[in-house]
Parts: structure tokens; sequence; C-alpha cells
């Protein structure tokens, strides 16, 4: 991190800000510590160039209210808002230890079936209590989802920035009950908000957007997670990406990620449908969904644990992607219409080192195998029309004609091909060949009898 001229300062004579923790587009984030009781926080304060700008002074007030009013283990806490006369807006939050969703695809590329539903899972728990609370997070993405390793190793989802949530008013609110009557209260926008990848698609038309938004969000965050890239390109320009998402086909998850558990892919390409009455209703049922995919993947545990259970989640365990697995992405991206862009894109938006592709195996031996075959079955034409004829041990004894047994003989001797390998087509003979092969037989056996003794 670059040195900052805030390190040092005291928020209004009472947090003492220790180090920049991460900046974002309008605000950083610094570790700081009470000066009265010496508790170490997190500081949130509007970067300098914008403490006048009244769209992010409302958009910090809304992020503070939002994530204040929402009660749960899985939506960071927000201790205090305040003013410094020298820094401006500044809001205290639960210090943080882990990293963010994002930098863990970075690193990992993908993850497991089991660990990627046991983070949606929580997120999905973490998004129903925001929505009951009247709160639709609006911005759901890798960045915004924190994982957190506890003492006792399991793994704690925590969402952050809801700096562009929406809180639904009262009486809209009141127009339903319980966590629906959040999800299902309309609020409309007169701007597109959000980050493109993982915008729904009423938000990509600017439309009115409810808690359902944050189902589809969410199922893209869970797709990228068990895929290895996201439903929409990084590299595909803003506009680009919005065609896509309003007017595109819908992902498919199993399209390009044919390794995800069945079970699992249904609620997927379930939160990812364009039409609001099809898609999951609310994210109280997008986590249930989950925990029937997926039994043991929703209950708190340590994170390694996840990693051995398969045969807990579906019949088979769930297959690891093979590089041809991965380079067919690449075609279906190719195909996809919109936008034009689309076939430069490859789908692993972020590569990764992948094992080494293993030799095919040569043809020659196949075409050896086809040759002795050929000639045994010539050899024993042969013989049936009587050009051949074995030594006579007695010359009064007649040549017994071959039995069944002899032609058994001879098609055990014949060598049998081993099983190729799944990525080695076995090559099929000329039909001219063929055709030829068996014309010449035929015309033998039918022109040529044996003599009689």
């Amino acid at each position: 991190m670059p040195d900052d001229s805030r390190i040092g300062a005291v928020l209004a004579g009472k947090y003492e800000l220790t180090r920049l923790h991460g900046r974002g587009a309008f605000g950083a984030v610094y570790e700081a510590s009470n000066v009265e009781i010496g508790k170490r926080v997190a500081v949130k304060l509007i970067e300098p160039q914008y403490v006048r700008n009244e769209e992010v002074v409302a958009r910090f007030r809304v992020e503070a209210r939002a994530a204040s009013r929402v009660e749960s283990e899985h939506i960071v806490q927000v201790f205090d808002v305040g003013h410094d006369p020298d820094h401006g807006l500044f809001m205290v939050m639960e210090l943080l230890q882990g990293e963010d969703l994002a930098a863990r695809l970075d690193r990992e590329f993908k993850l497991s079936p089991a660990v990627a539903v046991h983070i949606a899972v929580q997120a999905a728990r973490a998004l129903a209590k925001a929505h009951a609370a009247g709160v639709v997070h609006r911005d759901l993405k890798p960045a915004n989802v924190f994982l957190i390793t506890r003492e006792d190793g399991s793994l704690l989802v925590k969402l952050v920035d809801f700096g562009i949530s929406k809180i639904l008013s009262e009486d809209a609110r009141a127009a339903g009950s319980g966590a629906r009557a959040g999800d299902r209260a309309l609020t409309r926008m007169g701007t597109v908000v959000g980050t493109p990848n993982y915008m729904s698609p009423e938000q990509a038309r600017g439309l009115p957007v409810d808690g359902r938004t944050d189902v589809w969000s969410l199922g893209a965050v869970l797709y990228e997670m068990l895929a290895g890239a996201p439903c929409y390109p990084h590299e595909w320009s803003y506009e680009e990406t919005i065609i896509a998402i309003a007017t595109g086909p819908e992902p498919r998850i199993l399209e390009v990620a044919p390794w995800v558990p069945k079970e699992v892919a249904a609620v997927v390409d379930a939160a990812l449908t364009r039409d609001l009455e099809r898609r999951i209703p609310d994210c109280a049922t997008f986590a249930t969904m989950l925990g029937d995919a997926m039994p043991q993947a929703a209950r708190p545990r340590r994170e390694e644990s996840l990693y051995m259970e398969p045969s807990d989640f579906s019949d088979e365990p769930p297959r690891e992607p093979t590089r041809e697995q991965i380079e067919q992405t690449v075609a279906i991206a190719s195909d996809h219409p919109l936008p034009e862009r689309a076939n430069t894109t490859v789908a692993v938006a972020r590569p990764r080192a992948l094992e080494p592709e293993h030799a095919q195996k040569p043809v020659w031996p196949w075409i050896v195998v086809l040759l002795l075959a050929l000639s045994a079955a010539a050899a024993f034409a042969a013989y049936r029309a009587g050009w051949i004829r074995p030594p006579d041990a007695e010359p009064a004894a007649a040549a017994p004609a071959p039995g069944p047994s002899a032609s058994a003989s001879l098609a055990a001797a014949a060598p049998k091909p081993t099983a190729p390998r799944p990525i080695v087509q076995k090559p099929k003979p000329s039909a001219t060949a063929s055709a030829s092969a068996a014309k010449t037989i035929t015309k033998t056996s039918s022109t040529a009898k044996p003599k009689k003794p």
C-alpha cells in the first residue's frame, strides 16, 4: 500500500488511523484503534476529492444505514458513524481478518462444489436477512463476499459494501409480510447501478428491482465459483455485457462446467433465469434449495472436511475438469451470438496453469492389427476353397474339412486390440478398402471349389 497522509490522524478525537487496509472507487478503509478502550476497528473514509460530492456522500450514508439495520453474523457490523472537521464523514466497522472471494478465485481459479455451495448458502442467508429488513444489496460480487476462518477452522462468510444498496420504504414493505415482503417490494432506479458481470437483467434494463435481483447476482457468483469463469467474460465491454445480460441466451452452467453435480447445476440455472416469475423467488428459498442439493455443504464445518465426503453429495464424486473440457468452453463462448466480440474471448477469464496434456497414442498399431485381421480372413477363405492343404500324414487318408473349431482357433489366434484411451478415437478402415476385400473374398469363394479326392 502507498503511504497515506491520514495515517496517525485521530478522527473526532476517538479513532486513530494506524494502517491503510484498502481502497475503493470513492473511499478508503483503514485499520484503526479506539484511543479510549484500545479496540481495533476498521474505519471507512470518503476520499478527499469526493468529500463534497453529494452523490458519494449520499451513497456513504445509505451504506451505513443499510448495514446497521440488518442483524446477521453474515453481514459486516457497523458500530458508529461520525464527522471529522479535517477528514469528513467516517464509518466505524468491525475489523475483518481474511480475504475476499475475488482474491481467492484469483489464486485458486475455481472452488470445489462443496466449498462453493457452503459459501453461497451463507451469502443467501445474509441476503434473506437484508431483504427482510427492507434492504436490497444490488452490487453482490466476489469482491463483496468476505471469507473468514474461525478459530475452530470453520468458514464464515460476511457480505460487505452496501454502498449502492436500496432501502425499501416502510409503505412498500408493509404490502407483504416476512422475508418475502422485502423481496417483493419494488424500487425504481433513475440510472443503471451495479457491476455489469453480476447485474440482473432488470438492473441492466434500468427496471424496478427487488430481492430477486440479488438472487440473480448470487447465482452469477456461484456460477463463477463452480466454473472458474464468470457468466460474461470480463474482457467484454460494458455495452457488450449489458446487451448479453438483457437479450442474450441465459447462462447454463453444465454447458461450460460438466463436472458440476446436476442437482447443484439445476439450482444455479433457476437463479439465472431472466423471467422473474420463473426465477428462484427469494434468497431464503435459494439457501434451502442449495441445502437440498448438497446437504453436507450447507452445515457449519471445517472447510477441509468439505473436500472429504463426496459420497454425501451425489451418487458419484464431482469430476474435476480436464483440459479438453475447459477448452470446450472456449468454443461454446465463441458460438454465443451476442455480442460479436464473444468469439475472441475465452471462458477462462483468469488463466491458470493446467496439468500437462497427455500425449495421444499413435495410430499405426491399429493399422497393423487391421492388416493382420484381413490376412487371417484371406488365409481362412483360401483354406476353405482348397487352395491350401495340410501335409498328408497317410496317403490313403482324405484331408478333413475344417470344422467350427478351426474357425474358432484362427479367430483366437488373431491379436486382440487393447482398449484405446478416451481421448483417442479408434480409426475406422477405409470404406473402399473394406468393400474391395469383401468383394474379392466373395468372388473367390463362389468360383473356386475344392477338388474331390
